[in-house]
């Protein structure tokens, strides 16, 4: 009864925001402020099946559809050519799926952080994206020992970096992002 509430309450939090996972795939999907455009950036281990989005129309009509059998990706979506409006959106990738309604092309309601930080480590990087940011942005690298190896204040509305692990010596690192209360992180292990 415990896992099932623990569950429900994640589900409950995915239905809410527009960062979604699953066990090993995560995703962020928003329009970029109030043009047509449509941002998508997904993280999953490597050797997964293959991430696919499809772009539709109100009515369902495909507009877009893409396919990638990579670890990490981001794109931006013109969708100036189908004029603003509400779009549907499926991501699918082995046996998770997921559909959602975006509005392109109007303002965007107050939005708050939305962070991505991949499970693992991929080819000796780890990939931070964040998006919707009205305000600092603390983002550090801790080791076991508790020292703080980086440490960076970012403002930017949105971003996207490739931190190189790969030279960092054995052990776990924590990488962290923190927004006021809010603290995101993910703990890393070098071999």
């Amino acid at each position: 009864m415990k896992k099932f509430f623990m569950f429900s309450s994640v589900v409950a939090m995915v239905l809410l925001t527009t960062i979604s996972w699953a066990a090993d795939f995560n995703y962020i999907l928003r329009p970029v402020g109030e043009s047509t455009k449509l941002y998508f950036a997904y993280n999953q281990k490597p050797d997964r099946e293959a991430v696919n989005i499809r772009i539709n129309d109100e009515k369902g009509v495909l507009l877009y559809e893409s396919n990638w059998k990579v670890a990490q990706k981001a794109v931006v979506y013109d969708l100036k050519e189908f004029g603003e409006g509400n779009y549907i959106i499926e991501v699918s990738v082995g046996n998770f799926k997921e559909r959602k309604e975006v509005s392109v092309g109007k303002k965007a309601e107050t939005a708050s952080l939305k962070v991505v930080l991949p499970s693992e480590s991929v080819d000796g990087q780890v990939e931070l994206v964040y998006v919707n940011n009205f305000s600092a942005v603390e983002i550090s690298i801790i080791d076991e020992a508790n020292n703080v190896i980086y440490s960076e204040t970012a403002s930017l509305k949105d971003y996207r970096r490739k931190f190189n692990t790969s030279k960092l010596k054995k052990g776990k690192y924590t990488f962290s992002v923190r927004q006021g209360e809010k603290v995101f992180s993910e703990i890393y292990t070098v071999q």
